[in-house]
């Protein structure tokens, strides 16, 4: 007879539950392995750590997440120099085992929008999660600092459409038995890669932060834990996007205000073209910007979408803006085109400039050899952490279903 029970994972007082078959779990048996011994292979000593970053020098630091300091180095790992970005957890409870409440939500959370993990410090008073950090060209926030030639409409909604894919797998992929909460997406959160492709690389570390400055102020007062949450966040990240700028800004009196209300009114008075760089609005389609303005309020409004009806409203901005400057008939949406204003001129310049880039990467290959054999091997590495855990599972007593397919 089939017995079903709950796997219970905590993270951070976020419970989430795996429904798990206990029919050939023997009673009485006791686990001879711990969770964090078949995680040893991720285990990252401290000195390779402290020698990455230059000993957490304030010229490697990069910001800030949810848990704590991050900064950026290039670490030796399995005979592979790769760049990485290192959290310093200082917020957890005395006590609590890093790998085992955040590790484990890292790797069953694998997708083509979020970051890779590396490994993990646990030493002394330190730790550390390791994340990749290779082939990233910048974070969101320093571009939206740039104007609407170095930082296209559609390299804008690129990014926003990657970000919403994300936080749709976390919310609502169905191979799993619990739903993940970033709680606080911001623009410093989102990596930015060759060709747009965005990953956001916090989603593991901000799962129960109600502290965050973008959060939505109702529910930091009720302290009510939900989806709504994210889609909050996630639309002051698209009001960001829009306008140009950060949402969140200090006046001269030292005063924190945020923007979104301002935005609000704008889209409720019909004036919302007002607040953008004219610019960037040359560049819209006039559906794709309706839409785009359309979801941006819906996830600052009280009657909120999910995540997954967002994500498919801003996929379909993208492919009327990506027709909107490809107007040939026989022109295929991609969704991963660099953008452009518009013109034939100016999409021959850069097809023709995007050849001799492909041209200059493979005279380059050799060079990169090793770089490519450090993503290989942290694809292996990352294969081999997901079985450990399933095993560990298994050894349990527990029959979980089948670990997610790797391409």
């Amino acid at each position: 007879m089939t017995r079903l029970a709950r796997l219970t994972i905590r993270v951070r007082g976020l419970t989430g539950h795996i429904r798990v078959d206990t029919s050939h779990k023997r009673d009485g048996e006791t686990p001879s392995t711990s969770f964090e011994e078949y995680l040893g292979h991720l285990r990252i000593p401290l000195q390779e750590i402290r020698s990455a970053t230059n000993n957490f020098d304030s010229q490697c630091f990069v910001g800030y997440s949810g848990y704590g300091d991050v900064y950026k180095g290039r670490l030796l790992w399995y005979g592979n120099s790769i760049e990485i970005v290192a959290n310093r957890v200082y917020h957890l409870k005395d006590g609590t085992s890093l790998g085992k409440d955040i590790i484990s939500v890292l790797l069953l959370n694998k997708h083509e929008n979020l970051a890779s993990l590396v490994g993990f410090c646990d030493e002394e008073d330190e730790k550390i999660v390791v994340l990749s950090y290779d082939q990233v060209n910048g974070t969101l926030d320093k571009y939206l600092i740039a104007g609407p030639t170095q930082f296209t409409w559609f390299q804008r909604l690129r990014i926003c459409v990657d970000v919403a894919r994300a936080l749709n797998y976390l919310h609502h992929d169905t191979r799993r038995g619990y739903s993940v909460m970033n709680n606080d997406i911001k623009s410093r959160q989102v990596l930015v890669y060759e060709n747009w492709v965005a990953k956001v690389c916090d989603f593991g570390l901000s799962i129960k932060d109600l502290r965050g400055r973008n959060a939505d102020p109702v529910l930091l007062q009720t302290r009510t834990l939900s989806h709504k949450y994210d889609v909050y966040s996630f639309g002051v990240l698209l009001f960001e996007v829009l306008y140009g700028k950060e949402a969140n800004i200090i006046n001269d009196d030292g005063r924190h205000h945020v923007l979104t209300s301002w935005f609000k009114k704008h889209y409720e008075d019909g004036s919302v073209d007002k607040i953008i760089d004219p610019d960037l609005r040359k560049q819209m389609d006039p559906q794709s910007f309706t839409i785009f303005s359309d979801t941006t309020y819906q996830c600052l409004d009280k009657q909120q979408q999910d995540m997954e009806t967002i994500f498919k409203a801003l996929e379909k901005a993208l492919e009327l803006q990506e027709k909107h400057e490809n107007p040939d008939p026989s022109y295929a949406f991609s969704g991963r085109c660099s953008g452009s204003n518009g013109s034939s001129s100016e999409m021959t310049d850069l097809r023709a400039q995007m050849e001799r880039m492909e041209a200059r990467h493979q005279e380059g290959q050799k060079l990169h050899r090793r770089e490519q054999e450090a993503i290989v091997a942290q694809l292996a590495q990352h294969v081999k952490a997901t079985n450990t855990l399933y095993e560990w599972l298994r050894s349990q007593g527990f029959d979980p279903p089948p670990p997610p397919a790797t391409d």
